[in-house]
């Protein structure tokens, strides 16, 4: 029987083909899509790879040679962004500045990154130290202000806890000994410029700041970092892997929080950047963690001035103005006072014969031995002017006028120090008694028993007492000898300020009693309105002055 199909029906496809076509209909679809998806991917991991490439080669020219030797040729960055602490290989001029003849630098300009000195930066000791590289942020004619790109070392900005100041804090010191040392070679050493480094206030708090300092290496104030790195970015810092190793914070984005010199709230907070750029006003404890999050000490950024001149080296400069003024030595006996103001007699016993130092009398000013004074090697060394504090049968006590030289009572900190042990005193006795007196002024010089006198304010031990030609004054001396605060206030000569000697706005020095203080490894001074700090310095402390004392005979 034949079937009768309706013409609808005959054009009707059957039911499984229109399943099987639009499942191949879906399936094309689909690996047109997974086709689509891949070519995106490919083209999207093909340019993260190709802006990758410059990237990760900036960083290669960012990290520190482990070879000295392989980096002799760094680049000077003719205009780096000082805001961004990101080294970036543009192609400039390469030189090595610790090794570049300075007529190499004469057009270095603000922004440039250089290099000069080396210290340990990669933490592997074996290959030796890396070239520091400096940030140029001043131009000053032939000298440059540099403040170190990285952060180099992890100190707490004093050793304990205790009030204190820029001028009185270990750091301080550490910088312009240790770091100092350790860091340059003496040629680099010679075009380090001392310069004063002004005691600013903290705007936020009323914190004394302490006076003036001469230093050679120093940290920023807020005003100066304000000045210089005006931006949170420009503030941001990264340590070394050396510097981290020590024990510095390291925030999750790598970077450290680092010291201002600025006082805190309160004497023994100091302000440090954070590590996202912010200046923390209030500070944190100057011996421990500081209070940004609580772990990890502080970094240091040490800045300085440097002469592109190899003769400027060891002048005078102020951090933020280009000059400061030194008290000159008096040329004019005639115009000579003691340390009380007044007019005192002078008379030249180094070549003067014995009976004109008969009539002698206390509070005269006579001259005796040489040293260098005017910080002017040209015209050879001055006459030392001295203060007559004691006359008695044929011999003087004689007290320097002036501050001299400045040397810190002990090299290194030492809990046990006494005057007998203490580094000054060797060297009062040895090298300055041979440079600053001729053999018949030597023999004039008499050895006396130097009294280990005990402080009467506390139960230090003094150690023992000494034979000493040359040797400091004690409290008690100090006391005795003098009536008052003014009579004890002294200026210390140019050459002395040039050697880091510290300046108070007065224009007087502290200097140095033999004296110890609170503890074995302080001893105590004189500041500059003439009092008697009890409390004491650390024997390491910089800044102080050297006051020599002397007994001499009156027969030649």
């Amino acid at each position: 029987m034949a079937v009768i199909h309706s013409k609808n029906e005959k054009e009707q496809p059957p039911e499984v083909d229109k399943v099987t076509e639009r499942k191949a209909k879906k399936h094309r679809r689909t690996l047109a899509a997974v086709i689509l998806a891949v070519v995106l991917i490919v083209g999207v991991v093909f340019a993260i790879v190709k802006a990758a490439k410059p990237a990760d080669k900036a960083k290669g020219d960012e990290t520190l040679s482990a070879n000295p030797t392989a980096s002799a040729n760094v680049a000077v960055s003719e205009e780096p962004d000082v805001t961004d602490n990101t080294a970036e290989s543009s192609g400039e001029t390469e030189t090595d500045w610790s090794r570049a003849e300075f007529g190499d630098l004469k057009d270095v300009e603000v922004g440039a990154v250089v290099r000069f000195g080396a210290y340990e930066q990669d933490n592997d000791a074996s290959d030796g130290k890396e070239s520091i590289e400096w940030i140029v942020l001043d131009r000053r004619g032939d000298r440059i202000l540099v403040l170190s790109k990285f952060a180099l070392d992890r100190q707490q900005y004093n050793e304990t806890f205790i009030l204190l100041t820029w001028e009185t804090c270990t750091l301080r010191s550490w910088l312009n000994e240790t770091f100092f040392r350790d860091a340059f070679s003496a040629d680099e050493q010679s075009r380090i410029l001392t310069v004063t480094v002004p005691a600013d206030k903290n705007p936020s708090y009323d914190t004394p700041p302490g006076n003036d300092t001469e230093d050679r290496v120093f940290l920023f104030s807020m005003s100066e970092v304000d000045r210089y790195l005006g931006t949170d970015d420009a503030r941001q810092c990264t340590g070394t892997a050396y510097c981290y190793a020590q024990g510095a914070y390291q925030a999750k984005n790598g970077n450290c929080w680092w010291w201002l010199r600025t006082p805190g709230s309160r004497s023994s907070y100091a302000v440090y950047v954070v590590d996202d750029g912010a200046v923390r006003a209030v500070g944190g404890s100057v011996s421990g963690l500081g209070n940004h999050f609580g772990t990890g000490f502080g970094a240091v950024r040490p800045a300085m001035w440097i002469s592109l001149e190899p003769s400027k080296g060891n002048e005078q400069l102020s951090a933020e103005r280009s000059a400061s003024a030194n008290p000159a030595v008096s040329e004019n006996p005639d115009d000579a006072q003691d340390s009380s103001g007044e007019t005192t007699e002078e008379a030249d016993t180094s070549s003067a014969e014995h009976q004109d130092l008969k009539a002698v009398e206390v509070g005269a000013v006579v001259l005796f031995g040489t040293y260098e004074q005017d910080n002017d090697r040209s015209d050879g060394k001055e006459e030392i002017e001295w203060i007559v504090l004691a006359v008695e049968d044929d011999r003087a006590l004689l007290l320097s006028k002036y501050g001299l030289d400045t040397l810190p009572y002990n090299s290194v900190r030492d809990v046990t120090m006494t005057w007998e042990k203490s580094s000054l005193r060797s060297w009062l006795i040895g090298e300055f008694f041979q440079n600053a007196f001729d053999e018949t002024e030597q023999e004039r010089i008499l050895k006396t028993t130097v009294s280990a006198h005990r402080n009467p304010a506390y139960d230090a031990n003094p150690g023992s007492d000494t034979e000493d030609r040359i040797f400091l004054l004690s409290m008690p001396e100090a006391n005795s000898y003098f009536d008052s605060e003014s009579a004890r206030q002294c200026e210390a000569t140019p050459y002395c300020y040039a050697r880091g000697a510290s300046k108070a706005k007065n224009g007087n020095c502290f200097w140095w009693l033999r004296s110890i203080g609170l503890i074995s490894g302080t001893a105590m001074v004189v500041i500059n309105d003439g009092s008697i700090v009890s409390h004491a310095f650390y024997v390491n402390h910089l800044g102080g002055s050297i006051r020599p004392a002397i007994w001499i005979s009156l027969e030649p």
